[in-house]
């Protein structure tokens, strides 16, 4: 089993969290927040240090525990600043940014917390989109669609675990470097964080789309069963090689091609999603996001 641990206003010391951790061993990464209260919020020489260090990163946003009651105009406003602080942080596109749900939500008020996570998914931008919480709604958002990712706190979810939990986080907590830490372990290969390693375009089924490429994005629209829906939008900046299928007439083999000529080939074409993450076809061409 892997872990990580989370902490808000106390910050364990970088050497301290990457030393064995009694009954954990070795932490693969640690959980640090995106809020309006700075003084818990990650910021880009934390980030920094902790990637140096080897650890993952995985963010999650939290103002206040009850703000996503607020429905879809909070869930705009709060992926709005979630987005602004991730990007300083360097947090790469097409990882996750986690957002809370702390409180022991009831059946109830599912429908309004579906309606913030709507607000959120509307205005996260390059980033995809997480919830923290209890099984029941963590269950219900995760089916509906509203989230990729599941991190589900034990306390909570009385007494259940979900199938579909990427990251537990479990009653256990640690004292680490003097701040008490809650401990996470990891369910799937998939946890949303990011590291020190090139982040890759997430593609995560295997389905035909449309792909358009423009001088600016690949805007990547999931066409299967008329969905029709925007799944990533790509900046070339951010693509760092293209490889193509030696078979086709317009490659030089499997060597990297220049953006310029990726731009070249055309503004519409197809996209088979082939073996999930982190790779990508389209067509005979494959891409690598920094």
């Amino acid at each position: 089993m892997e872990y990580g641990v989370d902490f808000s206003l106390g910050r364990p010391s970088t050497a301290a969290l990457t030393s064995t951790i009694p009954n954990l061993g070795r932490l693969r990464f640690v959980a640090r927040y995106y809020s309006h209260n700075r003084a818990k919020a990650l910021g880009k020489a934390e980030a920094d240090g902790y990637l140096a260090a080897g650890l993952d990163i995985v963010t999650v946003w939290e103002d206040t525990a009850r703000a996503p009651e607020g429905g879809r105009g909070r869930g705009v406003l709060d992926a709005k600043e979630a987005a602004k602080q991730a990007a300083a942080c360097g947090q790469p596109a097409g990882t996750c940014i986690y957002f809370a749900v702390d409180f022991d939500a009831q059946q109830s008020s599912y429908g309004t917390l579906a309606e913030y996570f709507e607000g959120v998914r509307s205005s996260i931008g390059k980033w995809r989109v997480g919830g923290y919480g209890g099984a029941g709604p963590m269950q219900s958002l995760r089916a509906s669609g509203h989230i990729d990712f599941v991190w589900q706190t034990t306390g909570f979810s009385h007494g259940k675990v979900l199938p579909t939990a990427n990251l537990l986080q479990i009653t256990h907590q640690v004292t680490i470097d003097g701040v008490v830490c809650d401990v996470n372990q990891i369910m799937a290969a998939e946890i949303g964080g990011w590291n020190s390693e090139p982040a890759k375009l997430h593609i995560p089924r295997k389905e035909m789309v449309d792909v358009n490429l423009t001088r600016e994005f690949v805007n990547v629209n999931l066409d299967a069963a008329g969905k029709g829906w925007t799944l990533v939008n790509v900046p070339f900046d951010k693509i760092v090689s293209v490889l193509v299928n030696a078979a086709d007439p317009r490659t030089n083999g499997y060597q990297p091609v220049p953006m310029t000529a990726a731009d070249a080939y055309g503004s519409q074409t197809q996209i088979e999603l082939v073996d999930g993450p982190p790779h990508g076809v389209v067509g005979v061409f494959y891409w690598q996001v920094a």
